[in-house]
């Protein structure tokens, strides 16, 4: 015995499913029920192993020819090689049997004693929380505040919230601070978005791709150079 869904949007707001009989509906459930038990995929089959011909999904759902004629000429269901078969099944069903082994674990762990449902549940493995993939905190040098003043200079220039993209910017400050000074870091962005390269420009409106073209940014921007004459009293010809 199984469950399947009917989803109510669907049912109540599809034109196609608006337009049939309230007879042809219910030989739609019938074909539904029957794809369920054959535990296919939405094929009818005798569970997986041989199709279904036409006369045994008749008498398997309990319907009319003229039912089945109908759904086939409404594209609800479609021959598949030689397997008749309900479209857009795994589209409508599969969340339900993605859920159904922890409805079946909940209903494990309610039976028995209450010492020993306690038991059962102190037991049951826990889902993993989702990392929050926000501003993480890395310990390397410079880290946080290359992040803080990258968003907070993003948005005064752009005038939107940075979207951080958790892990993939994370890993291009890291790297990037390997190599760089968070001064020199920051003075590359700026050229960055600065820049009279429209490619270059627009990749740097993540942190990611920012890295990504900081060669050619680094090109167009050389650090200053010192002259070992700078300090020299009168210049070159003292």
């Amino acid at each position: 015995m199984g469950f399947f869904k009917i989803w109510d949007s669907m049912w109540l707001e599809d034109e196609k499913i608006n337009a049939m009989s309230l007879e042809l509906k219910g030989a739609f459930v019938c074909v539904l029920a029957v794809a369920n038990k054959s535990l296919d995929n939405g094929r009818l089959s005798f569970e997986g192993q041989f199709p279904r011909s036409y006369n045994q999904t008749l008498q398997a759902a309990k319907i009319e020819a003229r039912h089945l004629d109908e759904l086939i000429f409404l594209n609800l269901v479609v021959k598949n090689g030689e397997f008749y078969e309900v479209k857009n099944w795994k589209k409508y069903q599969n969340e339900y049997q993605r859920q159904k082994k922890y409805r079946l674990q909940d209903e494990v762990i309610s039976k028995g004693t209450p010492e020993e449902v306690e038991v059962k549940k102190k037991n049951k493995k826990q889902p993993k929380e989702e990392k929050n993939n926000n501003l993480p905190s890395v310990g390397i040098s410079g880290f946080k505040d290359f992040n803080d003043w990258w968003c907070k200079e993003f948005q005064a220039r752009f005038g939107a919230k940075y979207p951080y993209s958790g892990a993939k910017d994370a890993k291009a400050v890291k790297a990037m601070l390997k190599s760089y000074s968070l001064d020199d870091c920051q003075r590359y962005a700026i050229a960055g978005w600065e820049s009279r390269d429209k490619w270059v420009k627009g990749q740097c409106g993540t942190i990611a791709g920012f890295y990504a073209q900081i060669g050619k940014i680094i090109i167009s921007c050389p650090a200053p150079v010192k002259s070992e004459y700078v300090n020299i009293p009168g210049g070159l010809d003292a």
